[in-house]
């Protein structure tokens, strides 16, 4: 994919997939990732520009409380290494959401990286997060219920 010319939300709305597709595959209760990582569940090409970008927009869902940082460092021969290390695990709101409802999960990364940038008004990311989780409680719940009723 040729991406030279692609937008911002256009990536964004790619590394938003890709987190979605990252969870959902997930085997255990945790999963960690580094931003040149998220690129290569992605159809962008592998340049510098890319992963700065990668590495913005994972900067930002910390910065709304959406994933969780971590701080890797090794030491080689002659320096010290620092990586920046983000983790999403079961307890976290957005688990739940790509788990069960993805697309839904998409629109509210997209909606608390817009927040971030100070276009967003109203409710904060966090509080999104909350609404969307108890509506995809309820109507799962109420989807429950009218199975048990047909039966």
């Amino acid at each position: 994919m040729e991406d030279d010319r692609l937008g911002r939300y256009k990536i964004e709305q790619e590394l938003a997939q890709a987190l979605i597709g990252i969870i959902r595959d997930a085997r255990g209760a945790k999963v960690s990732f580094r931003a040149k990582s998220l690129l290569n569940y992605t159809d962008l090409e592998k340049t510098q520009r890319n992963i700065l970008r990668a590495a913005h927009f994972c900067k930002k869902l910390v910065k709304a409380g959406i994933i969780k940082a971590e701080v890797d460092r090794w030491v080689s021969k002659r320096k010290v290494s620092r990586v920046l290390r983000y983790y999403v695990d079961a307890s976290m709101m957005i688990w739940y959401l790509a788990k069960s409802a993805p697309d839904r999960a998409r629109e509210l990364i997209l909606t608390a990286i817009s927040h971030t940038r100070g276009r967003g008004r109203g409710i904060s990311a966090i509080e999104a997060f909350r609404v969307a989780l108890l509506e995809n409680v309820a109507m799962n719940g109420n989807s429950e219920k009218k199975e048990e009723r047909k039966e």
